[in-house]
This record gives structure tokens, sequence and C-alpha cells, in this order.
């Protein structure tokens, strides 16, 4: 599943956490079309959409490896 992919890549367990901004996940979520939606992705969520947001190239190619990862066994 999605978590054990990103512990894998991250060698650590993934952080849940209410993000404080807001995206079309809650109307994919909230209207039972999709129970188990999440966000994920780089960077830090203190500064996203900021004026200083950054993403490290580690962070961004273990995303990368997390999201085909995961779309590989979805879609096998």
């Amino acid at each position: 599943d999605f978590s054990n992919i990103a512990e894998k890549i991250y060698k650590k367990k993934p952080v849940y956490f209410l993000f404080p901004a807001t995206s079309d996940a809650q109307y994919y979520r909230n209207s039972n079309y999709c129970e188990k939606t999440i966000l994920f992705g780089p960077g830090n969520a203190a500064t996203a959409h900021a004026i200083n947001e950054n993403v490290e190239i580690e962070d961004f190619i273990n995303a990368i490896k997390v999201y085909s990862l995961f779309a590989f066994n979805f879609l096998k």
C-alpha cells in the first residue's frame, strides 16, 4: 500500500497530519467518491505555496519514486 511504499523510499514511517491549506482531495473524500484520499508530495507543509517555498532535490526524486511505485502496483 501507499504507506509501505513511502516508508521504504524515505526510510522512515510516514507522518499524518491535518494540512492547513485546501485541495480538491476534500471533495473526493467527503462525497464518498474516494474515502481514502490523501495528499502527498515533496517539500515542507509549513512553506507550501509561500513566498519562500522550496523543495530539496532528494525529496523531489523520492516523491517521484513513491508515485511511480504506487502507480505500478495499483495498475498491475
